[in-house]
């Protein structure tokens, strides 16, 4: 499987993997705004949040967000 992220700032993700599982929207990194799966070039499912240009420009760049961002990657750091 091929799993394409976009990432809210502007980049995009692409990698390969036996097993993937998209939670809920609202269970979603923050960084993330779009998921995309294939296997062997055929799309299986995307997964979007809703109004993704007003997130991009507006929600990740408020303070709950980047508050949210930085205690992941504290998380992280500990491990």
């Amino acid at each position: 499987m091929t799993v394409v992220l976009e990432l809210a700032n502007g980049n995009t993700e692409i990698f390969k993997t036996e097993n993937y599982i998209i939670g809920k929207v609202k269970d979603f990194h923050p960084m993330i705004c779009k998921i995309s799966i294939y296997d062997n070039g055929k799309k299986l499912k995307s997964v979007s949040r809703p109004f993704t240009f007003w997130y991009k420009h507006f929600t990740f760049k408020s303070e709950k967000v980047q508050t949210q961002l930085k205690e992941l990657e504290k998380e992280k750091e500990k491990q």
